[in-house]
């Protein structure tokens, strides 16, 4: 693949070895303490032990996820370490980390570091990727991160041409992707959406309140229904307003595009473009 010539569709077809070398990236960093990460873009980081890789993580803030991650009140990676911990237990503090800024494939970064690292106290997205041959070089990686914004823009305008769907009839494939929901006659774009599973997170939004952000907005800021609390979560409507959100999703239309590297960065890319209505990061009142 050339570098000077590379498209959004050369690296999605090629994901998996672009991945392969940002962990090659990854796994050359420098080690070192929490402390000494003063980066607050966003990136990838790498937790230790002894040499032995620990656990692997994302955050749009690196200086922030790790100071999150070091203070044991707040650790994922440590509390996952006691519980699994036989023996001798040692400090938070002893563990070392490796971090890299991520312009473009930070979760993917992730979820591709969990198989092929691997690594023992990550919980979440097993199995999302498969294991590949390891990468010696990090040339076409690093490409990808400089060339981030024209990628993004590439991304944004295949994401537009792809068909549309009546939401209820719509069948995506549950792979890694970007979807976005227009409303019905009046054609307003309402909401854009990523998952690690197109299938199943559009299942939900047919279906799930409580695990839908897309209708609970629907119904509170579209059609002016309260959330119910039960058992101390506020995510529930009453039955009949839950109807109601349905068949106001039945009216919209769906799009959907697979995307195997850069699924975040597109879709924050695309928030803050075209303003769908429904996502509160973008929309100003």
């Amino acid at each position: 693949m050339s570098h000077d010539h590379m498209s959004w569709d050369d690296i999605q077809r090629h994901a998996d070895e672009i991945l392969a070398e940002g962990i090659f990236a990854l796994r050359s960093a420098p080690a070192g303490t929490a402390r000494g990460v003063a980066s607050t873009k966003a990136g990838n980081y790498l937790i230790s032990l002894g040499g032995v890789p620990y656990y692997v993580g994302e955050g749009i803030d690196l200086a922030a996820r790790l100071r999150q991650q070091f203070a044991a009140r707040t650790s994922t990676f440590y509390k996952n370490y006691l519980k699994e911990a036989p023996g001798q237990v040692v400090e938070i503090g002893d563990f070392s980390v490796q971090y890299m800024e991520t312009a473009l494939g930070r979760k993917e970064i992730e979820d591709f570091g969990i198989a092929n690292i691997p690594t023992r106290l990550n919980r979440f997205q097993l199995g999302k990727r498969a294991q590949r041959a390891p990468a010696t070089t990090a040339d076409t990686w690093a490409a990808v991160q400089e060339r981030c914004a024209e990628l993004l823009a590439q991304g944004d305008a295949a994401f537009w041409v792809s068909p549309r769907h009546p939401m209820m009839q719509a069948a995506p494939p549950d792979h890694p992707g970007l979807y976005a929901v227009r409303e019905g006659g009046t054609d307003r774009l309402i909401y854009i959406g990523e998952s690690s599973g197109l299938a199943s997170r559009h299942k939900t939004h047919c279906g799930q309140t409580y695990f839908s952000a897309l209708r609970r907005h629907v119904g509170t800021e579209l059609l002016a229904y309260q959330l119910q609390e039960i058992k101390g979560k506020k995510r529930y409507f009453a039955e009949h307003e839950d109807r109601e959100v349905t068949g106001y999703l039945r009216q919209c239309t769906y799009q959907f595009m697979a995307t195997h590297l850069g699924r975040l960065e597109i879709e924050e890319y695309m928030i803050k473009k075209h303003r769908p209505y429904l996502n509160r990061k973008s929309v100003e009142r």
